[in-house]
């Protein structure tokens, strides 16, 4: 039994007994849950494919690749354009950016998919992107690039 309670103590103390230097990152990548998955996730999969599809027609929004991807970006100080409220929902710009996206959409997709249904998880999908896209495009109503000091 002391043997147990002395683990436990390190475990408690890491902070303490760790040096910053070595301390081991954490990250949030969700890989296991507890919620009962009723069917095949097909829309979050679909989801999954769409952006990598897109990310792939776009060159992965580099640099040397605008004329591609420029059309469909949000723009702002141009009024409001409800096509690019959709299309920026599946923009990303470099590789990390996209593999980042995409594990959070499999992670939490799967479980929203699995309470809500295929078709209201599209809608709340599409929902919090375009709300998102159209707030961000409103608020920068009337910019010209020169207020930001550029």
């Amino acid at each position: 039994m002391p043997a147990r309670e002395a683990s436990s103590d390190r475990i408690h103390n890491f902070n303490a007994v760790t040096p910053q230097a070595v301390r081991p990152m954490f990250f949030l990548i969700p890989i296991n849950t507890d919620a009962p998955i009723y069917h095949w996730p097909w829309a979050t999969l679909s989801m999954i494919a769409v952006n990598i599809g897109c990310f792939v027609v776009t060159a992965g929004g580099y640099p040397g690749s605008s004329e591609r991807w420029q059309p469909w970006m949000l723009e702002y100080g141009h009024g409001l354009n409800p096509i690019e409220w959709v299309s920026m929902n599946f923009l990303h710009f470099g590789l990390m950016h996209l593999i980042g996206n995409m594990v959070f959409l499999w992670g939490c997709g799967v479980v929203v998919e699995g309470k809500l249904g295929w078709w209201r998880f599209l809608l709340v999908y599409f929902a919090i992107g375009i709300f998102g896209a159209f707030v961000s495009q409103t608020l920068m109503l009337g910019y010209d690039g020169a207020s930001a000091g550029a």
